[in-house]
């Protein structure tokens, strides 16, 4: 990111307007009863996504391949995944079990997934982006080739923190109540099912994203940074 110019008031402005764009989508959200909850989540992480790459750098290339490097990587490992589930019939996945039983049920679970993908993935697109750029500056003439591979080198490298990061977060969350299930005389498989089959379902929609953005990422920035950095 640093390669990237930008500056802290930039940060800051961004997360202000960002703030301001969720607090439009809860609200949003309350007035409706939930009932445009899963295409008011799409809407709002494009927007959001777009403001912060807007406001950190600008109307630039590298804004635009990291934006659209995201939308497509978080489009294609959700379809994806969600394909996958529909037709398993979303087995041993209790859906019923989110926070305070909220419905409908999949319009929730989709909506959480969106904003735990997009953040990730969203980090990665950036970290490929600045390393190629950066390559690119001190390697005029490095080749198109030379920069995929080593946006794919770079990924690689990503993926694993990246996973394990997402892994901890869903121990963590959970850890409360996995202790009270097993407190109370149930088994670890059983516990497992209850209080965990959502938790890995996003990490495994995330892990998708994650291992997804790093050729889409990698062939998009290679592209632009070739045709685009003199």
């Amino acid at each position: 990111l640093y390669c990237m110019k930008f500056d802290r008031r930039k940060l800051f402005v961004s997360i202000l307007i960002n703030i301001v764009i969720y607090y439009g989508y809860l609200q949003t959200i309350i007035r409706t009863h939930n009932s445009v909850l899963l295409p008011l989540t799409v809407i709002t992480a494009l927007l959001i996504s777009a403001t912060a790459l807007l406001v950190i750098l600008g109307p630039t290339y590298p804004a635009l391949m990291a934006y659209s490097s995201t939308v497509l990587a978080t489009t294609v490992a959700v379809l994806l995944s969600t394909f996958v589930l529909s037709i398993s019939g979303f087995s041993s996945i209790h859906l019923e079990l989110n926070d305070f039983e909220l419905q409908p049920y999949l319009g929730v679970f989709l909506s959480q997934v969106i904003f735990s993908v997009l953040g990730v993935i969203l980090d990665e697109t950036m970290d490929i982006s600045s390393s190629l750029i950066e390559m690119k500056r001190e390697l005029s003439d490095v080749a198109e080739k030379t920069l995929f591979k080593s946006g794919i080198n770079i990924g690689r490298e990503l993926i694993g923190p990246l996973i394990n990061i997402l892994l901890f977060i869903v121990i963590a969350e959970n850890l409360n109540v996995v202790l009270l299930y097993l407190s109370n005389g149930n088994s670890i498989g059983y516990t497992m099912n209850m209080t965990l089959s959502l938790g890995i379902a996003q990490l495994l929609i995330s892990a998708i994203g994650i291992v997804l953005t790093v050729p889409i990422t990698s062939f998009i920035a290679s592209k632009v940074i070739t045709r685009r950095m003199k």
